[in-house]
């Protein structure tokens, strides 16, 4: 008897995981008549964007909604905190998804609707895009830092073991990209 308590429990929890696990997809499609060389803008928050280019004169946008629901009912609660902005100005296009901040209790996933994009657009059409996570350019700027520590390290192994003074060595090339450039910031390197 004291033994099924416990396994009593353990069902019910993992029923409740169960079923706070469930998901809602749904679909928004918009396309855009535009010319080569504007711009489009894609912005959502923990979500994917997708980018095609075609021989085409616009930009086909398709939105998957993921929500964090049980009933369509509950996702459409979700959803009225969802800001869904699909607008053309101009030549130029954006996409924009923003859920409202969180107030509260740190369970659950946040935000509880991932959005994410698949775009088509012209070949020759510029493209600013921003997929957030938790800031998502410094966790890269430390890794970069990482790798570069990592490389210098790896230098001086080689010099070691060849028996090279740092001197002997003209150049050492490391391909890299800056993305937001904050040198010293956080770990002491940049």
């Amino acid at each position: 008897m004291k033994f099924l308590t416990p396994l009593a429990c353990a069902l019910v929890l993992s029923g409740m995981a169960t079923v706070a696990q469930a998901k809602i997809t749904r679909t928004v499609e918009k396309t855009f008549t535009v010319q080569a060389g504007g711009r489009l803008t894609a912005e959502t928050q923990g979500g994917k964007i997708t980018v095609k280019s075609d021989d085409i004169n616009e930009v086909r946008i398709t939105v998957t909604q993921v929500i964090d629901a049980n009933t369509d009912e509950a996702a459409n609660k979700v959803l009225e905190k969802l800001s869904l902005n699909l607008e053309q100005k101009g030549n130029d296009v954006s996409a924009i998804a923003s859920y409202e901040k969180r107030i509260g209790s740190m369970w659950g996933n946040w935000p509880p609707v991932q959005v994410s994009y698949t775009i088509t657009v012209p070949r020759a059409f510029n493209l600013q895009l921003n997929t957030s996570g938790a800031d998502e350019l410094h966790r890269a700027a430390l890794a970069a830092n990482a790798l570069a520590r990592t490389c210098a390290e790896n230098v001086q192994l080689l010099l070691q073991r060849s028996q090279l003074p740092a001197s002997a060595v003209a150049a050492i090339g490391a391909h890299g990209q800056t993305v937001r450039h904050r040198p010293g910031a956080f770990d002491g390197t940049g």
